[in-house]
């Protein structure tokens, strides 16, 4: 992603912009339901963007 993100730069950049601001952010989620000292269910997810 790392590599998305410096060729964004590059290219506005190269457009001519005077100010470029790019973010990365990678987040992982994860969850578990307990209902009455029992498991019932488990989660994860990742995003990135």
């Amino acid at each position: 992603m790392r590599n998305l993100a410096n060729r964004a730069l590059h290219i506005a950049e190269g457009l001519g912009a005077s100010y470029v601001d790019v973010r990365v952010m990678e987040r992982t989620t994860e969850g578990i339901e307990v209902k009455n000292g029992r498991v019932e269910g488990v989660a994860s997810s990742t995003s990135a963007g």
